[in-house]
């Protein structure tokens, strides 16, 4: 039987199929440091593909483009955030989770990301697609490799010193490689690179980035490296041909898929993941912004939610009103932390539904039983929404 939160006490009423028997990860040949700039190298891409599609969705009147633009945008950080969570965890940073995947549906996304980028350097990003062809392998990571690669030819590109009208294209295809495996295709036709530079190219800390000045910040020597990690994760192989002064060309195999999962921007909302309507919830988070928009979003879920700025005026709201839920970030400002708040409402109401939201990477630092009541930062609404009633389920057990 739930307990609702309060000092009154009382009683209260993209793809299917992702993980396989295949999945597994293998751990990078790089330092503490190295991965971790790698990481952030990862995640400076996402969110700069993301940042263009926000430019996108702002200026289209075009309401399905702009639909495109925000299904980009979302996943785009979802992205992100898994790379985030893989810096705090050393045991996800290169764990990859395979899936038989359309290898079109990955190009259209990779190409949605980076088309805008493309165009406002003047470059043209040119996609080949069979919508039959199914290859095996983890499809997000699939999609962070080719994100890397067409950033690696979009620099060959733009470091042309004189860039000849004809010139300035690269081309995403997929295709065939054998009976056994199919490949995606990065090409371009910039600057290409020498024999000794080629062969140095999966070196950690050597960039393939050629020197133009003006055009962009030296780059970290981590991208390739990185992606080759991955692809090999996947039970694939990448390749490299370069011509200098013709362009370059990057093969990544993987092996061919078997059964065909239905492509998809982003998961489609589960309607049964809306709140009770009327669900009392408190929010208690001494950032503003996040509390106003955890207010809102979850209000348009159904609930009834009440914010508070800090742990003295949680009490003073909790002392006159009851809740069914509490949100709580961890961090309320000095000296206020939001795990002693759960801990007092966890003494008063033991089987109260109280999360405290962290964005900590170890919980060595929580008491044991407030460990068992997390939301993990980052986290989508739908992830609040599932938390929330999974925790009250397991109350009224």
């Amino acid at each position: 039987m739930r307990r609702a939160i309060g000092t009154h006490g009382g009683d209260d009423g993209p793809w299917d199929d992702r993980e396989s028997e295949h999945s597994h990860s293998r751990r990078a040949p790089l330092g503490g440091a190295d991965e971790i700039a790698a990481a952030v190298h990862e995640v400076q891409n996402a969110l700069a593909s993301a940042l263009f599609s926000v430019d996108v969705a702002r200026r289209s009147a075009d309401p399905s483009e702009r639909s495109r633009a925000l299904a980009t945008i979302e996943r785009t950080i979802e992205r992100a955030r898994a790379m985030l969570s893989g810096m705090a965890d050393p045991a996800q940073r290169f764990h990859v989770k395979c899936a038989t995947f359309r290898m079109a549906a990955v190009v259209e996304e990779v190409a949605a990301l980076l088309r805008p980028r493309c165009e406002a350097h003047g470059v043209k990003l040119v996609t080949q697609t069979d919508a039959e062809l199914k290859a095996h392998g983890d499809a997000d990571r699939v999609v962070q490799v080719l994100t890397n690669l067409v950033l690696n030819a979009l620099d060959a590109v733009q470091a042309m010193a004189k860039r000849p009208a004809q010139r300035g294209i690269i081309t995403i295809l997929c295709r065939a490689r054998d009976a056994s495996a199919m490949e995606f295709v990065v090409a371009d036709d910039g600057t290409g690179m020498s024999a000794e530079t080629l062969a140095r190219v999966f070196d950690p800390g050597f960039t393939t980035h050629p020197r133009a000045e003006g055009t962009r910040k030296a780059g970290t020597g981590l991208g390739m490296g990185v992606s080759r990690m991955l692809v090999q994760a996947m039970g694939g192989v990448m390749d490299v041909h370069s011509t200098e002064g013709r362009g370059t060309e990057v093969c990544v195999a993987l092996p061919r898929g078997d059964v065909v999962s239905a492509p998809a921007p982003m998961p489609a909302r589960d309607r049964d993941e809306d709140l009770p309507d009327g669900l009392r919830v408190l929010v208690v988070d001494d950032e503003p912004s996040i509390r106003e928009l955890l207010v809102t979003a979850l209000s348009l879920r159904g609930a009834a939610v009440q914010a508070a700025a800090s742990s003295d005026e949680a009490r003073a709201i909790l002392a006159a009103e009851r809740f069914d839920v509490a949100l709580i970030d961890e961090t309320l400002g000095v000296n206020d932390r939001g795990a002693a708040l759960v801990e007092a409402m966890l003494d008063q109401t033991p089987s109260a539904t109280v999360l405290l939201m962290t964005g900590a990477p170890t919980l060595d630092h929580l008491p044991a039983r407030v460990a068992r009541c997390l939301l993990r930062k980052p986290f989508s609404l739908d992830e609040a929404v599932r938390t929330i009633l999974r925790a009250r389920e397991g109350e009224s057990t």
